[in-house]
């Protein structure tokens, strides 16, 4: 299904993607990818926090997921943009798998009110990301469980196929989506730890 958006392809391991990280959260990284390669198969919530900082988490692990080799499937945010008019900013999730660059906005004007997520196009992207995981993976990465997560639509059934297909997926959750995701999960999900666990047992 061709869709109707703007695409650009790059290479997601370079574009973009530096976050800014503590000092503190500088051995966390590794310890999280050590504690998703341990466990396997599953889902695992990531827990997006209120700041800047604390939504760069997932960035930040991809990149080690990567640099570790594994194959990746999935989105992730890759910044937003203000329209020329003044109106909402578009919104870009990047393609892991293939390195695309996807509006995943409408562009309704300054005076367009509510949700602006295109939703012909984020449907588009679960069902083709839904079969590329037939192909395999080693990890399912999606950006975030929200509004749409929270009805049953968007990337549910991606995380379902995942989970049939043995697949472990990482979710990225804000605070305020705790509950539909753990409704969603039934208590199946593991919670990424948020500090370096290794340095935590060993004190």
């Amino acid at each position: 299904m061709m869709l109707q958006t703007d695409i650009a392809t790059s290479s997601w391991q370079t574009a973009g993607f530096e976050p800014s990280v503590g000092a503190a959260m500088a051995a966390w990284p590794q310890s999280a990818a050590d504690f998703i390669e341990t466990g396997g198969a599953g889902l695992y919530g990531l827990d997006l926090g209120d700041t800047a900082q604390t939504r760069d988490r997932l960035s930040v692990l991809v990149k080690v997921l990567a640099a570790r080799g594994s194959r990746l499937e999935g989105f992730i945010q890759d910044g937003s943009a203000k329209q020329a008019n003044g109106s909402h900013q578009d919104m870009y999730l990047m393609n892991l798998g293939s390195g695309e660059r996807v509006r995943i906005s409408e562009r309704r004007g300054r005076l367009a009110r509510g949700c602006h997520l295109d939703w012909s196009v984020f449907t588009g992207l679960a069902d083709r990301l839904t079969q590329r995981l037939d192909h395999g993976a080693d990890y399912l990465i999606i950006n975030r469980f929200g509004r749409a997560e929270a009805e049953g639509r968007g990337m549910t059934t991606v995380l379902e196929r995942a989970l049939d297909a043995q697949i472990p997926a990482i979710v990225g959750v804000r605070r305020e989506y705790r509950e539909p995701w753990a409704r969603f999960h039934e208590g199946l999900a593991m919670d990424v730890p948020l500090c370096d666990v290794s340095s935590a047992a060993a004190r």
